[in-house]
């Protein structure tokens, strides 16, 4: 059973264009950010892919050795069969920890890493051993945890000073991508997500959960987080993000479709975060944030934009389309032909890659979507949820879904009202989104939650403003009780377990 600790926080909120705080309340997202913006016109979040390792070194050869900052070469074993042996510790300035050590040689055929002589792992999380089935077991530190399928990355165990239980460093090939990823990243780990039956799978055939984050919407963000390789580089270490959505915004102010110049700048930050989440090895979600996309002119917008992306991006398997954020005031059979035209769309440049759908009634109604649910391979439908406004009635309807093979994704949520908790409602319900999380893991439910901004909506995950490149500890996220309670810890807190 998930359990998240005390700090909870808001999520989303609804608005209608034109409004400067208006909100719907069986709807979702929106949100009133620091500097005063108004609220979403129906949802809406942004995600940030993860940066780059701040300590990982690259690999010289196919030796494996990995180089520093500073230039010193840590010795490594000699890889079999694609393995790759990366071993010792890597300090925050790329030089070589003095109790990390240098690895010994690793174990035959690529199978077992080198056991390191002292450490093995930074106080700031330096290199895990990869390439191996399992990591050699440290000298001093704690044990490696187990690694992944041969020649994947095996992630070293927190050191004895502190260092971190998810190190990243090294990297990993990535079969089809141009662009590899860190070794211990969410993408090397995890690699081509599959759907099978109604579950979640890795590249591995193991069930699979995302935890990661909802962006706000892209077109009113103020601080550019989501577009931040620092930040993002910061969630995947720290918060253990493994997924980030970026909301793009399509026909409200300064969206996708209002202009060519909106088009062209949306599409710009779309780029860089793909780029970046490719580079971290963190999955990102294409989010069409829209409450009308099955309408013209912005269906065929739609189609032309995801059909791009595939051709730019779908070799990689860390890039997740979803391809309507919150259907409102329509029905199923009128959004299904919707989603038939942009699978196709998809599938005819990118066969394998995730593509999420959504649903009537706010990305609620996944029940009414089973009936007549869309052919394909890899199909995922959205379930939207915020706990102070959603409850086990809504559960149900996910699991009538799941009864009848639907996979589903909650690309959205919050621990908040569904107005994303807007004082005087800025509020947390965090039992009821413990019993959220709970069903969430027994069904390996992934979920992203709303949203990065700052300001004293519940939703958002910092009270007050940050820099765009971070850091965020602890200290900077909304609490429960705090002056501006805010569920920013409170999911921090479900991520990192």
């Amino acid at each position: 059973m998930t359990r998240v600790g005390i700090a909870q926080a808001h999520w989303m909120v609804p608005a209608v264009l034109g409004l400067a705080l208006g909100a719907c309340s069986t709807g979702s997202d929106g949100g009133v950010d620091a500097s005063g913006q108004g609220g979403a016109i129906s949802s809406g979040g942004d995600t940030q892919p993860a940066s780059v390792n701040a300590t990982g070194g690259e690999t010289v050869s196919d030796t494996g050795g990995v180089i520093g900052a500073g230039g010193v070469i840590a010795s490594g074993g000699t890889p079999a069969s694609g393995g790759e042996y990366v071993t010792g510790g890597d300090s925050a300035s790329g030089g070589i920890v003095g109790s990390g050590g240098v690895s010994g040689k690793g174990g035959a055929a690529g199978r077992d890493a080198g056991i390191t002589t002292s450490g093995g792992v930074s106080a700031d999380g330096g290199l895990a051993a990869t390439g191996g089935k399992t990591g050699g077991a440290t000298a001093a530190g704690g044990t490696t945890k187990a690694g992944g399928a041969d020649g994947g990355p095996a992630m070293g165990g927190a050191s004895a000073t502190g260092g971190s239980t998810a190190p990243i460093g090294g990297n990993v090939t990535v079969a089809g991508c141009s662009s590899p990823a860190p070794a211990g990243s969410p993408v090397a780990l995890h690699g081509q997500l599959k759907v099978v039956g109604a579950k979640l799978q890795d590249q591995s055939g193991n069930p699979v959960q995302l935890k990661g984050v909802s962006s706000y919407w892209l077109n009113w963000e103020g601080t550019k987080y989501a577009e931040s390789k620092a930040a993002m580089q910061y969630m995947r270490d720290n918060w253990k993000m493994m997924a980030l959505r970026a909301a793009m915004g399509t026909g409200a102010s300064g969206g996708y479709t209002t202009s060519d110049a909106n088009k062209t700048a949306l599409q710009a930050r779309m780029d860089t975060i793909v780029q970046n989440a490719q580079a971290l090895g963190v999955y990102v979600l294409l989010d069409w944030h829209s409450g009308s996309a099955y309408k013209e002119p912005e269906q065929t917008a739609s189609i032309n934009f995801f059909t791009d992306m595939a051709k730019k991006y779908g070799a990689c398997p860390n890039v997740i389309y979803e391809d309507f954020n919150e259907p409102t005031g329509v029905t199923w059979d009128q959004i299904r032909p919707y989603h038939v035209a942009v699978v196709a769309a998809i599938r005819a440049v990118d066969p394998d890659n995730l593509i999420i759908m959504g649903t009537p009634n706010w990305s609620q109604d996944v029940d009414k979507a089973a009936v007549t649910p869309v052919d394909g391979t890899n199909l995922l439908y959205t379930l939207h949820f915020y706990s102070c406004s959603h409850s086990q009635s809504l559960r149900n309807k996910g699991n009538t879904a799941i009864s009848k093979g639907l996979a589903l994704f909650i690309t959205e949520f919050g621990a908040t009202p569904a107005d994303g908790g807007v004082a005087p409602n800025n509020k947390v319900c965090e039992a009821e989104a413990n019993l959220w999380f709970d069903w969430m893991q027994t069904n390996d439910i992934s979920g992203t939650a709303w949203k990065l901004a700052p300001g004293k909506d519940s939703s958002n995950y910092f009270s007050t403003a940050q820099p765009a490149d971070g850091p965020f500890p602890d200290s900077v996220l909304s609490q429960t009780n705090g002056a501006s309670p805010g569920h920013g810890q409170f999911i921090v807190n479900w991520m990192r377990k």
